[in-house]
């Protein structure tokens, strides 16, 4: 059985923003505010960052654990949010959003970037303008990272990117931050952690997407040092939102901000139009870069957070017995009793704990096949649970009433088992940001290498260990990708994905393919 309050929850990768639906008491600003820090990031005015009192419980631990020790300046959010401005808040919650970021006040000229829809209605004349200038720019910026591009080819997007121009360059800042905290808050009451999106990372996708685009303009026109940083900057941001969100859907969308860089790294690739040099220097860029926090990060602390204050609810909940196990009774066998006055929380707590371990454990596991027999038990185990427990209420109810440690550690799993993640998903959501990463420094290095020895090493091994120390392997196989000299001057690098099997034609295709030139 799923616990009731536990299933009828959704997770919404795409909500605007997590905050109350009731307003916050007012925040003094004159009681907490001091002399502004230095380097205030592009005129925001910085004050002592402060958590409202109403957030409580695990919500406000969270927040703690998250944004503890941060200086408002170190923030990339910070910087976000200014260059999105006002609109990134509820107009209800925006003194306590800008009290926990650190901000008491915007940047007083911007930049602020101008999103597709508000710039067409700017720069049109009528309502047909505003529609095929609208079609223009979404079909150019569909198709801007397929290739190096110069502005008479996307005459549209190249004039929207310059009037973002500042303020792509302020997202570009923000990358180069060493922390990424936004207020997480919730719009439903009680303020539950998996009920929406945070902050500002919805944004994040497109304006990688407008910064990727920009990076391979910038390519075309022969600016390669600051293509180069437009692009690393979508990898950082994708890791600084990973890092300081660690929920799985913020890590779904840090690989859309990843993925937006590697496509722009591959275009650069294919179009066999890298010097040496500047391919040298991108492949040491890529190097340097701090990889993706993985699931068992977001296992370990975000889904964690979000199980005990589940459990911290269903503790202030004014449910009945009969009512948490959703059983019909008659007359005396009706159990009013709350779960709050029965149950033993800190074993609920701990039993949720040991699966949750569990979980995490197997992610931590570097053996393919033990980590895959893990995987396994942990599916047949909440198979079996969700078995046993439908056919055995009356034995839960009895439990519930009669034997309280054992009730309690019942409901700290059923708890655990009805958030449990899908651990192979997951996985493979792991290492399709590994492929991306090792296909683009194999494919730096082929690149290298053929600009020094005019052709293409034989085979992969003829890298290392001058072009790179050692050959990535594929993730999903841990043996080398597969390598294909189609003559002195184009190779292919293969990803044959989970099931290893070139999926060309069919429905479900997750193959990977690197053209280098």
């Amino acid at each position: 059985m799923i616990a009731p309050h536990v299933a009828a929850l959704s997770v919404s990768c795409l909500g605007v923003s997590l905050l109350f639906i009731q307003p916050f008491a007012a925040v003094s600003f004159a009681q907490t505010k001091q002399a502004a820090f230095p380097a205030a990031p592009r005129g925001v005015v910085i004050i002592e960052p402060h958590i409202p009192a109403e957030v409580q419980g695990t919500l406000r631990s969270f927040n703690e654990s998250l944004s503890r020790g941060l200086d408002p300046n170190d923030n990339a959010a910070v910087i976000l949010v200014d260059v999105c401005g006002e609109g990134v808040f509820e107009p209800a919650l925006r003194d306590a959003s800008m009290a926990m970021l650190g901000m008491e006040a915007f940047s007083p000229a911007g930049p602020r970037f101008e999103y597709i829809p508000a710039y067409c209605q700017r720069v049109s004349t009528s309502d047909s303008d505003w529609e095929q200038l609208y079609e223009r720019l979404q079909t150019q910026l569909l198709t801007a990272l397929e290739e190096p591009w110069q502005r008479a080819e996307r005459e549209d997007l190249a004039a929207y990117l310059d009037v973002n121009s500042a303020a792509l360059d302020a997202v570009v800042e923000a990358a180069n931050r060493p922390r990424y905290y936004a207020p997480l808050l919730s719009t439903e009451d009680p303020p539950r952690l998996m009920s929406g999106s945070f902050l500002i990372e919805h944004r994040l996708p497109f304006l990688t997407r407008c910064l990727a685009s920009r990076g391979l303009f910038r390519f075309a026109e022969g600016n390669f040092d600051a293509a180069a940083k437009d692009l690393m900057a979508c990898h950082k941001l994708a890791a600084l939102l990973a890092a300081g969100s660690p929920l799985d859907v913020s890590n779904a969308k840090s690989q859309s901000l990843d993925a937006n860089a590697f496509m722009a790294e591959k275009a650069l690739l294919q179009s066999g139009q890298l010097t040496k040099e500047q391919t040298i220097a991108l492949l040491e860029s890529i190097r340097q870069l701090p990889a993706l926090p993985t699931a068992e990060f977001a296992a370990d602390r975000g889904e964690r957070a979000i199980l005990h204050q589940e459990i911290e609810f269903l503790k202030a909940e004014a449910i009945t017995l009969d009512d948490y196990l959703e059983v019909e009774r008659e007359g005396a066998d009706l159990d009013r009793r709350s779960p709050s006055v029965v149950l033993q929380w800190d074993q609920a707590l701990r039993r949720a704990d040991e699966l949750q371990d569990r979980i995490v454990e197997a992610f931590r596991l570097d053996d393919r096949e033990i980590q895959s027999a893990q995987f396994q038990i942990l599916d047949s185990e909440l198979k079996a649970w969700r078995a046993r427990n439908e056919t055995e209420e009356n034995q839960l109810f009895n439990n519930l009433r009669d034997d309280p440690e054992a009730a309690s550690q019942w409901v700290g799993e059923d708890m655990a088992r009805a958030l449990q993640s899908n651990c192979w998903q997951r996985r493979h959501t792991d290492d399709r940001a590994a492929v991306r990463r090792r296909l683009i420094e194999i494919g730096l290095a082929l690149k290298a290498f053929q600009l020094e020895h005019h052709e293409f090493p034989a085979a992969l091994d003829g890298l290392a260990p001058f072009f790179l120390p050692e050959i990535p392997l594929d993730p999903y196989s841990q043996v080398a990708f597969s390598y294909v000299r189609d003559s002195d001057q184009q190779v292919r690098l293969i990803c044959w994905g989970a099931n290893q099997d070139d999926d060309a034609g069919k429905i479900f295709n997750d193959d990977v393919m690197l053209i280098v030139r």
